[in-house]
């Protein structure tokens, strides 16, 4: 799960942020849920997993996990 500005056009979203979120669906294990930072602190007992490298991201990005 991420967070951000995401441009939508005929019922389809772009951007940065939907490229994040299809990275975390990849990584994360079955029966759980991966998020950034910027969601885990709405999220009650989401566990921190620490910096994950991401194809076609430049930087590693903090995770945490759910499930």
């Amino acid at each position: 799960m991420a967070y951000g500005s995401v441009l939508s056009r005929d019922g389809d979203y772009f951007g940065s942020t939907v490229n994040l979120a299809a990275r975390l669906v990849d990584k994360a294990k079955p029966g759980s849920v991966l998020l950034t930072g910027d969601g885990a602190s709405d999220c009650p007992g989401a566990v921190a997993k620490g910096k994950r490298r991401l194809r076609d991201l430049p930087e590693r990005v903090d995770t945490w996990r759910i499930g």
